[in-house]
Order: C-alpha cells, then sequence, then structure tokens
C-alpha cells in the first residue's frame, strides 16, 4: 500500500494527569487563572499549561472563572475542566483495562512489547516495499499469521489474522479480484476450519474470547460483501447469529450490550464496539440482521454517556475517557447517527489529549477508531485557541501527525511496517502494521456523514 499525507493521532490515555508533586497554593493557582484571559498570547497558552498539569486541585478557580465575565478565560476553563474530567476517567480507564485483562495479543494493555526490531526509518523513501507485501510475505503456508512471531504477548492469531485480512480487503483485494487474493482465500479458510459449528471462532480446546471472535466475523462479512461466494456468506451468517446468542446480554425488548466472554452479565463499551462492527459489517454483506441487536447496543451506549456531548465510558459508572468517547462516538456512527450527535463528544475527546507536539507515541487501535470518527465529524469545529492557526479538527488530526507516521514505520527487509507503542503495544509488530494500515484506508474508503 503507499502511504498518503495522512496522520495518526498519538492517543496516551494514561500517561497524562497526574497532579505535580508540589501542588502550587490556592492564590498562586488563582493567579494562573487569571492569566488565561491576559492580552499576551503566549502568556495565555503558558497559563492553560501549567493549569493542566496541576490538574484536580485547579478545579475548584477553574469552576468560577467558567463563569465570569471575559470570555477568553471562560473559554480556556471551560477546555481545562474537561481536560480534568478526561483525566479522572483515564486513571479510572487503566485499573478497568487491567482486569479487561490481555485482549489483541497483549498481556496486559500498556505492557511493553518484545521481538520489535531495530531497523532504519524509512519515512517516505519511495524505494521501500508497501506494508501490504510486508503481510503478504509473512503470511504463513497455512493462511494465518503468527502473532507471537512478531512480539505479541499472548496468543492472537484469530484477531491478528483478521484484521490482516480487513486490510487487504480494505485495499480492494477479494476472493475475486486483487493481487492479493490468494492470500485472502487462504486466510478466510484457515478461519472457516477454526469456526465451530456454532458459528464461534476459537481454536480448539479453548474459550471464545468475544473480541477475537466478533474481529473474525468482521473479516468474513467484509470478505462476503465483496466476494459474494457462498462460504464466506454462510460462515458470516453463522458468525453473527453466534454472536448475538452468546455474546449480547438480554433477550428480545430487553437486549443490551456485548460481552467478552460467553453468557456473561457484564457489557463493556469496547467489546460492544466490536461487535457493533461486525454487525454492520454482515448487514451492508446483504446478510440477516435483526433490528433489535442494534438496539439493544444503543441502549447500552446511552447507559455510558456522561451526559449531552460529555463523552462515554467503557462501563457505567465510570467517568468518561478520550478512548471510550471515540469508541462509543463509533458505535453511534455505525447506527446511524447523523455528525451532529456526536461531534461535540470527539471535538471534546480530541481537546481532551490536545495532540500538539507530535512528540507522543502513537496507539494504533485508537489511531484507527479516532481517523473513523474525526474523519467523519470533519472541519466543523475551529481550534484556533489550540494552535492559533484556526484548522478544523480533520486538518489539525491530520497535519500534526505526519511526523509520527514517518516516524513510526520502519524498515524491514525489502518491505515496510510499523513498531508497536502506546496502550496495545505489547500486541506485536504484526498488530501495529494491519492496524495503520487500516488508519491509511480510511479516506479513501468511507464517504463522510452527513448533517
Amino acid at each position: 500500500m503507499r502511504v498518503p499525507l495522512m496522520s495518526f493521532l498519538a492517543l496516551i490515555f494514561s500517561a497524562y494527569g497526574a497532579e505535580p508533586a508540589n501542588t502550587p497554593p490556592d492564590a498562586e493557582i488563582e493567579q494562573r487563572v487569571k492569566l488565561l484571559g491576559s492580552d499576551d498570547f503566549n502568556e495565555r497558552q503558558a497559563a492553560e499549561r501549567s493549569l493542566e498539569k496541576i490538574g484536580d486541585a485547579a478545579e475548584r478557580a477553574l469552576q468560577a472563572a467558567e463563569k465570569g465575565d471575559d470570555a477568553e478565560t471562560c473559554i480556556r476553563a471551560t477546555r481545562l475542566l474537561v481536560n480534568v474530567r478526561w483525566n479522572r476517567g483515564c486513571k479510572e480507564e487503566a485499573a478497568w483495562l487491567a482486569k479487561l485483562g490481555p485482549t489483541l495479543g497483549t498481556s496486559r494493555p500498556g505492557d511493553k512489547a518484545s521481538g520489535v526490531i531495530d531497523s532504519t526509518k524509512v519515512g517516505d523513501d519511495p524505494n521501500h516495499g508497501g506494508t501490504d507485501v510486508w503481510l503478504a510475505s509473512n503470511q504463513e503456508a497455512d493462511g494465518h499469521w503468527d502473532s507471537k512471531k512478531f512480539g505479541a504477548q499472548s496468543d492472537a492469531d484469530i484477531e491478528q489474522t483478521a484484521l490482516a485480512l480487513l486490510a487487504f480487503l480494505g485495499a480492494g483485494h477479494s476472493e475475486r479480484v486483487g493481487r492479493y487474493k490468494t492470500n485472502v482465500k487462504n486466510g478466510l479458510d484457515w478461519l472457516r476450519k477454526l469456526q465451530r459449528e456454532d458459528g464461534a471462532f476459537t481454536k480448539p480446546g479453548q474459550p471464545v474470547d468475544g473480541i477475537a471472535h466478533a474481529l473474525a466475523g468482521l473479516a468474513m462479512a467484509e470478505a462476503a460483501g465483496m466476494g459474494n461466494l457462498k462460504p464466506s456468506k454462510d460462515s458470516a451468517q453463522l458468525a453473527f447469529q453466534y454472536s448475538t446468542a452468546n455474546h449480547q446480554v438480554g433477550t428480545g425488548s430487553d437486549l443490551s450490550g456485548f460481552t467478552r466472554a460467553a453468557h456473561s452479565t457484564d457489557p463493556d463499551l469496547l467489546t460492544t464496539m466490536f461487535f457493533t462492527m461486525q454487525m454492520k459489517s454482515t448487514k451492508i454483506a446483504g446478510l440477516k440482521v435483526g433490528a433489535e441487536s442494534f438496539d439493544g447496543a444503543l441502549k447500552f451506549l446511552k447507559l455510558c454517556e456522561a451526559g449531552s456531548g460529555k463523552g462515554y465510558s467503557f462501563t457505567p459508572g465510570l467517568n468518561p475517557s478520550p478512548k471510550a468517547t471515540f469508541a462509543g462516538c463509533l458505535i453511534g456512527m455505525s447506527m446511524g447517527y447523523t455528525k451532529d450527535q456526536f461531534e461535540l463528544a470527539a471535538a471534546h475527546a480530541f481537546e481532551g489529549f490536545r495532540p500538539v507536539s507530535g512528540e507522543e507515541d502513537c496507539d494504533a487501535l485508537m489511531t484507527y477508531i479516532g481517523t473513523l470518527v474525526i474523519f467523519n465529524v470533519d472541519n466543523h469545529y475551529q481550534f484556533t485557541a489550540i494552535d492559533g492557526e484556526g484548522r478544523g479538527l480533520w486538518k489539525l488530526w491530520n497535519d500534526t501527525m505526519i511526523k509520527n507516521l514517518q516516524k513510526q514505520m520502519i524498515q524491514d527487509g525489502p518491505a515496510a511496517c510499523w513498531n508497536p507503542t502506546g496502550t496495545w503495544a505489547s500486541g506485536g509488530r504484526l498488530l501495529a502494521t494491519e492496524l495503520h494500515c487500516l488508519s491509511l484506508e480510511i479516506y479513501y474508503r468511507y464517504k463522510q456523514l452527513k448533517r
């Protein structure tokens, strides 16, 4: 795949938000709040950055400033209060992710990766092979991709094979057409051999991992829609039926979100996001999908909403966070929301981590999810106060992370791939490469939503 001028947003959800070791006294905090309305732009910027580092201790002073008469101070105080809430959510989320356990090949989200190569960075060198070459050349003879071979800390062959297939399918290669149609066919054959009679994708003797199953079902549904071949259509339909019967909480009109473990009663927004993507692709492929399953996911989404435009949490009761908000926005987008129904939450999430330096590591999974969401939010919000240039949300996202695109891409022999970084880094190099490929495909594969 050729690399277009698109960039990745660095999504670090646990590294920011901690209060400094020595919190300034209240009088000093109040003085910094007053500087938010300074006539000097640099003073305003410096005051905002310092208050962002202070965090919770500045909340009371910021709440008072938000109700004041100075417009500039009010705007900046509001934005800082959003950060305070995000930071609380991020701290809670880190603990929640640890309880979620290994997923996508991680031992725990945030653990360091192993097996990462240390190669020359190629940036936009036109002479290196594409990432499609790297994925194809590293497919095993039986059709799957070996997750542990590239640094995954736990067996994630099903989900990482599914993601590799999604990358090829997203680039236009199907079982029928494309340079890599044989790779696609072999990968789908491998997945179908693992599919049980009840529709679940799992290795023999292992319990079903809902996220892995949903991704395999998503890949099969995408293949069914593109190739229109009976084996893939039958497999995708059976996978969907298993999903709703075993991983969606409730029955009939009481359906709710989806769970990672079969027959659990504890749904979460991350798992629900993956199953919603599977449902949406299954429906687009022309297969049978009941409206009640979408209604249930939407009902759970509303339970995780912190308030109109304030974002989402991964489970009810947690504070909202940027990562959970992007997941919630993607679910809403899949449900047919118009962009104005979730763009405020996405814009607030964007402000919550403010990726203006370009120095942060890329979190590959949430780069993909966030790019889908921000692409559809487009340019409605102008961020003059953040960057001084008045760039729209999509342009700011895109422009800021071009350096990260070049920084993370590396050469592995004759082809190119990505080193893993961020929350799911211990998923390995294969996972990072697949997710970054999917991110690059978004803007030419999808149509932007309408208001």
